[in-house]
């Protein structure tokens, strides 16, 4: 079943001047979709729209995008999508630059995330936080870090953890590896397919990495101009010429 269906999807943010064109994509459950293009091509606008972070306030939309094959996240008020818990408790996000909260504490992070949208207990947090940092291979001393002290891949990490604590079906990673060291981009990589294997959580990861792509893809697509020029798996993107002259920066 595909928790994310892409359906002839547009974005104008000018008239006659589609940045997302006639885009179709579909994340199977417990997948990991990887889609590739150049810096500016729409990948993280797209990301934006599943995850009900944008909608047609920002500019016209065509087509639609379905979560669990029931809700059209393009076309819902931002009214519904809070009530349904779609943003954060089905759809999480990890944002190119972290996007934590400088004034918050590591725990401070996690905890926003759990009051704004979970009922739980004092000590129901604490358990939680305590799960999800094992899960992310963050020590608890971390917890009273301020976050600016935080090296980039721990702030990947915890800022992961805080997509974490609300137990979403469905995770976008928008350049997780970028501006990271071989060694720590290597340790995001196996985060990505632990929770995979682990969660069954169905992934949509965008990137210009293809050795990040090839770790992780269960299926790929390349955006080129704001539409889709390639569909299909990492071998077969491999043999294909246009990501062929993607990947050698033609």
């Amino acid at each position: 079943m595909a928790l994310i269906e892409v359906k002839n999807f547009s974005k104008y943010y000018e008239e006659d001047k589609p940045v997302l064109k006639d885009i179709s994509l579909r994340a199977e459950r417990g997948k990991t979709l990887v889609i590739i293009g150049k810096s500016g091509c729409g990948k993280s606008t797209l990301l934006r729209h599943i995850a009900g972070l944008e909608g047609v306030q920002s500019g016209p939309i065509e087509g639609e995008i379905v979560l669990e094959g029931r809700w059209k996240i393009t076309h819902m008020p931002e009214r519904e999508i809070v009530e349904q818990g779609l943003r954060g408790r089905v759809v999480g996000m990890l944002f190119q630059n972290s996007a934590l909260f400088d004034f918050l504490d590591v725990e401070g992070n996690l905890r926003w995330a759990m009051e704004e949208n979970l009922h739980l207990s004092p000590s129901e947090i604490q358990d939680k936080i305590a799960e999800v940092l094992e899960t992310v291979d963050i020590d608890l001393r971390f917890l009273k870090r301020d976050v600016s002290t935080l090296s980039g891949g721990e702030k990947k990490r915890v800022a992961l953890a805080r997509a974490l604590v609300l137990e979403p079906k469905i995770l976008l990673y928008d350049e997780p590896t970028t501006g990271l060291d071989p060694p720590t981009a290597a340790e995001i990589i196996r985060l990505i397919n632990r929770l995979r294997q682990r969660r069954r959580i169905t992934s949509v990861v965008t990137t210009h990495d293809m050795w990040c792509a090839g770790k992780i893809a269960d299926s790929m697509a390349m955006i080129y101009q704001g539409s889709i020029c390639f569909q299909g798996t990492y071998q077969e993107a491999l043999e294909n010429a246009q990501v062929r002259s993607f990947m050698e920066g033609k």
